[in-house]
């Protein structure tokens, strides 16, 4: 199956690059051997740009050439031919306008894939050195999802990612006019905009595990029905508009799964990592933390809304794909190094066999399956 060889390939690629290139993360101690290696990792670096091009253009258009595959694919056709027909759309004016100028959705699709993807390889290379555990981490909990599927989030994601570099520079202006660009692409990505006040602070330990298992609390009770409720005796006609359409999309889940614990296990885990990492990466790992914070109190907040709560927080929880190779290069011990490489490649493929397995005709938040893969040439 061909997202399977994707992903192997992408795991292949990664454990060469840390025997080749990161040699001394598992360390090794034979003069000899670490002399080859260091001869191998010259060769490897100077074809990984190669490797990096050529993957991200496969990646670029394997996606783009879908057809009748994807989370979104019919919403996006109907959208297309909505404009084409002259109707009036509601989504952003970056869709409508491409829509209105290209013959063709795979050709919409094709655009998006390529912004998303060479914005994210231009901060992937100038923002960590394990390139391919980034592109492992990217494939498996992004790109399947967004890129393949919610494309215009996918696009306004890779645009606020991008936009981190101007905040560790303090270029705030220049972060600011990312994440407008970023919302003519996708409205909610002016929730991004929440980063600018927490850039700069080291929240302590304490008040990053408090605050996230409060919104646990009131995301998994009655109280948002409750609040809703109240607010309903206020007789304010336009708030009872606003309040009619948040009870329309609120849903109470007794349910907890794996995912739910997930974001919040790998939040504490990256709370305790911070104290592992070099004073050199202090400042660019405490950011990625502060963000990954905002997304886990989003999602677990708002867990009754579910696209705020879901789509709202992987704007934040999305750094993950940087934070855990952070932490990967400055643990210590070769056999957590080797423990951790084994739960990454678990957590991936679990994606992997997610995104294989699931079904439109189940899944109502769907309308097209990934499996088989088609393509505009034919199945």
């Amino acid at each position: 199956m061909i997202y399977y060889t994707i992903y192997f390939i992408l795991v292949l690629l990664c454990c060469l690059e840390l025997i080749y290139v990161h040699s001394s993360i598992f360390n090794v101690r034979s003069k000899r051997i670490y002399i080859k290696l260091n001869d191998k990792s010259y060769m490897y670096n100077s074809n990984s740009n190669i490797l990096l091009f050529v993957i991200s253009a496969f990646l670029i258009f394997f996606a783009g050439l879908r057809w009748k595959t994807g989370i979104d694919f019919y919403t996006y056709l109907n959208a297309y031919n909505a404009v084409k027909s002259g109707i009036s759309s509601q989504t952003e004016p970056t869709f409508v306008i491409l829509s209105k100028l290209v013959p063709s959705l795979s050709i919409v699709f094709l655009i998006y894939a390529f912004l998303s993807i060479y914005l994210l390889n231009i901060y992937i290379k100038r923002e960590t050195t394990i390139i391919w555990m980034v592109m492992l981490l990217f494939y498996a909990c992004i790109f399947l999802r967004f890129d393949m599927g919610i494309m215009r989030q996918g696009l306004a994601m890779s645009i606020c990612l991008y936009s981190l570099t101007f905040i560790q520079e303090d270029k705030n202006y220049k972060f600011l006019l990312c994440i407008f660009i970023a919302s003519l692409v996708h409205l909610s990505a002016l929730l991004f905009l929440i980063v600018i006040v927490v850039k700069n602070k080291v929240i302590p330990a304490i008040w990053l595990m408090i605050i996230p298992l409060f919104s646990v609390i009131v995301g998994f009770t009655k109280f948002w029905m409750l609040f809703l409720n109240i607010l309903e005796k206020i007789p304010v006609e336009q708030l009872q508009k606003y309040i009619a359409h948040a009870n329309n999309g609120l849903y109470i889940d007794k349910n907890i799964s794996i995912s739910d614990y997930r974001i919040l296990v790998f939040l504490f885990l990256f709370i305790l990592g911070r104290n592992y990492i070099a004073k050199n990466n202090f400042g660019k790992y405490n950011l990625y933390l502060n963000i990954y914070f905002i997304g886990t109190c989003i999602f677990y907040l708002f867990r009754p809304f579910v696209t705020l709560s879901d789509r709202g927080s992987y704007y934040f929880c999305s750094v993950e794909i940087f934070i855990l190779p952070m932490l990967f290069m400055n643990l210590k011990s070769k056999w957590v190094k080797l423990l951790m490489m084994c739960m990454i490649i678990a957590y991936t493929l679990n994606y992997i066999k997610y995104y294989t397995t699931i079904n439109y005709e189940i899944v109502n938040w769907m309308n097209a399956n990934y499996v088989p893969y088609k393509w505009i040439f034919g199945n």
